[in-house]
Formats: C-alpha cells, structure tokens, sequence
C-alpha cells in the first residue's frame, strides 16, 4: 500500500454536528460506511478500513487523541475558542481496495491512550491539487461516523468518556469558616452549597470527575471524606490521629490518594506525607520533615507520570520542595519566599509550576526545578487555593480575606472577580466539563 511521506495536515474548523448537509449533497458523493479499525504490522500504527465508494476522488482520513485533543476541545462548547483535529487527504487512487474495502494505516499514534478515527468523502473538501478546505463535522461519542479503538488500547487505568451533552464545567471550592463544599458555572454564576453538615474546618479538595467523587479533609475531625460531585453520598474514608490533614491529591490512575499532615503531639514541628487507596484503606507515611526545614508541609500536588509529587511548606521560610512518589529523592525548589505558600498546580507540558504566596498577595510561577521564578499578579488579599485550566489558558484562586474567587490568564493578565461575598474560601478544584 502506498502511503504519503508526509501527508498533508488540514486544520480543519469544527462545525456542529448537523449543521452540515449531507454528504450527497456536497458532490453527489454517498458517505463512508461501515468503517472499522485494527491494529498495524508496527507499534503506532492502526488500520482503517471501510466500504469503498466508487464515486469518491479523495478520502479525508481524520484522527484525534481522546486523552488531549478531545479534552481541549471541550471548550467549543462555550463557543470562546475552536480546537483543531489533524485530517489526511489521499487520493483515493493511492488507496488499496480489496474485496469492497479500502484500507489506510495511519501511523505515530500514540500509544496506551484512546483515540478516535472517521473517514469523509465529498468532492469539494478538496481541490485538484489535493488542499484542504474548512469543512468538516464535530463530533460526540455517539456519532456513528466516528469509530474508537478497542479497549486494550486505552490508557491502563481506563477512560470514561464524557457524555455527549455539553456542559460548561464547574469550579468546586472548600470553605474553612462555613464549613461548606460548594461549587459554581467557571464564570461565578449559579452558585451551589453541596456539603453543609459533618464538617469541621474543611479544607483541602480533589475531585475525580470520571468516577463523579469529590474528596475532601477535614481538620478538625482529623479525616478524609468523599461524596458524590453534587454532595450526595457523603462518606468518611479515613479517621486517624493527627493535627490535621490539610493538602490532597489524587492518582485516580493507580488508585491512590496523597496528602500534607502534621503529626499529633508535635506543635507544628513534625510534618508528614501520607497516601492510602481512595477507599481509605492502606495508609502509609511517606515522607517526614521536622525542624526548621519545612515543619510542615501544606499545599500538594502530583505529576503522576514522572512519579513525582510536589509540596509547599509553611510557618518557615516559604519552601517548595519536590520527592518521588514512595518519599524519596527529595529536592528543594523553591525557598526563601518568607511567606506561608498554600496553592500549587502544574503545567507539566510547559514545564511550569504555579502558587500563591498568602502573605505577600501575590501568585507566581517557575520552571518545575525551580529556577526562574517570576510574579505573575501582585497586590491581592491572601490567595489561598488554585487551579489551572490550560486549554482556557486560565488560572483560578480563592482569596481568603477577601472572601472572593478570581480568575486570570496563566501570565496574570485579564483578572476578574468570579465569586464575591464569600467567608473563607480556601482550596479550589476544577471539573472543565466539555461535551
């Protein structure tokens, strides 16, 4: 089979589903059925076979990565921006046909994470000289023109597709004061108390949005909980002796839990890093600071696939501080900020880590080994939680003075107020939604 060296790649503008006429009516050309996919000769590679249509000049081989493309296309729901998918125009001269059935191999994809395959036909997605146009069709996970590859190619822990309904996404924040879970629209609107009972100086929060958890610490009750995203089915986890559980970060991946703890009896002078399996069961301490190095750890966050976790550290100088998944090969980051350091959330593809600096009023950023450390927004009223949305190219933070959220873009520019009147927001998390 020939295939070309190097294809042409169209950026192909989304239109919504049923917006376009038929494909009979774009040339007089039927559409492709019955497509089917199979795994190539070499890694990387899958084969796309389908129906043959005599009538067809050109095919429009699309693809597109669930576990990225498909996530960041989540904001054309709310029509603020239009993700781009990679389509292949071949002339259907260059395609094998054998028995009725067209075959192509597209190849460099990557592998373990879940992707999506359509092929179109139409004589004027083309001209004769085989450039692209912008027509094309979005689509939902329930469109039949699309196909999925099989389940032994998704990602080890799975994938759960989003529905095909279009939701603008959800902002989840703590509330240490009201001892409230509550959650907003991602513009401040439609307010929600979710969880307003069993709570005791709630403060850390995580959500695992494929299975429709949130979790939770609680310090004054020394424990771990979770509920369903909107407060149903609120349960404890873990209770256990301590001075109080305060960061939290989930591996949904490997089926674990983390978070920042001080240990009894210790007066903020002994601090521990503890997981166990998100039902609570097998609890471990990972990783112990005591002295004037970080007594305390706070803010948590993990980038799985590297198998690192990071932390902030407090009542000391204002430390971020890096170690391995099991607590060892610790590292120093970033110290000497002077000021106690509660948010952190990372940009693992730009090498970026975000937090907010409570006492100065400000929120930064760095190189994830620390170096180029630069202020992003200054002047604030104790930011406390954050989160990042990065295909919005936004940042969100709790204010907890100033009993606001806020949003910015990731250089600082562009903030607004999202949620004022609020008592003592403290951790934030995301649910982006998307179709």
């Amino acid at each position: 089979m020939k295939s070309f060296a190097a294809p042409f790649l169209a950026i192909i503008l989304l239109g919504i589903m049923g917006c376009m006429p038929p494909a009979e009516a774009q040339g007089g050309v039927p559409p492709v059925m019955n497509i089917e996919l199979g795994s190539g000769p070499n890694p990387g590679e899958v084969v796309i076979s389908w129906d043959a249509v005599p009538q067809a000049t050109h095919y429009r081989i699309g693809y597109v990565n669930m576990e990225v493309d498909y996530h960041l296309a989540k904001a054309s729901c709310t029509g603020e921006w239009i993700e781009a998918f990679v389509y292949v125009d071949v002339n259907a001269r260059n395609i094998p046909v054998r028995n009725g059935r067209a075959e192509y191999t597209v190849r460099r994809i990557a592998q373990g994470a879940r992707h999506a395959f359509t092929v179109l036909t139409s004589n004027d997605f083309v001209d004769s000289g085989g450039g692209g146009s912008v027509r094309s069709e979005f689509f939902w996970p329930s469109n039949p023109r699309w196909k999925f590859l099989p389940g032994r190619d998704r990602l080890p822990q799975g994938i759960t597709l989003p529905t095909p309904e279009c939701s603008a996404g959800k902002m989840y924040w703590t509330d240490a004061w009201t001892d409230k879970i509550q959650r907003a629209n991602l513009d401040g609107s439609d307010v929600e108390d979710l969880v307003t009972s069993g709570l005791d100086h709630v403060l850390g929060l995580a959500l695992d949005v494929g299975a429709g958890k949130m979790y939770w610490t609680d310090q004054g009750a020394n424990k771990i909980s979770r509920a369903n995203l909107d407060g149903s089915g609120a349960e404890d986890l873990a209770v256990f002796e301590s001075n109080g559980p305060f960061g939290l970060a989930l591996d949904t991946g490997a089926g674990k839990m983390y978070w920042t703890d001080e240990a009894p009896g210790t007066d903020y002078t002994v601090g521990v890093i503890r997981r166990a399996n998100l039902d609570g069961s097998g609890l471990e301490d990972l990783f112990v600071t005591s002295g004037a190095r970080s007594p305390r750890p706070d803010g948590l966050t993990l980038d799985a696939g590297a198998g690192k976790m990071y932390w902030t550290a407090s009542f000391a100088r204002g430390e971020i501080r890096r170690v391995n998944l099991d607590g060892s090969g610790a590292e120093d980051l970033v110290t000497g900020l002077d000021s106690n350091i509660y948010g952190l959330a990372l940009d693992v593809g730009a090498g970026k880590m975000y937090w907010t600096v409570f006492n100065m009023g400000k929120i930064q950023r760095a190189n994830l080994d620390g170096s180029g450390v630069e202020d992003l927004v200054t002047g604030l009223d104790t930011p406390n939680g954050l989160a990042l949305d990065l295909a919005a190219g936004k940042m969100y933070w709790t204010l907890w003075e100033a009993g606001k959220i806020q949003r910015a873009n990731l250089d600082g520019g562009g903030v607004e107020d999202l949620v004022t009147g609020l008592s003592r927001p403290s951790s934030l998390a995301l649910d982006l939604g998307g179709p």
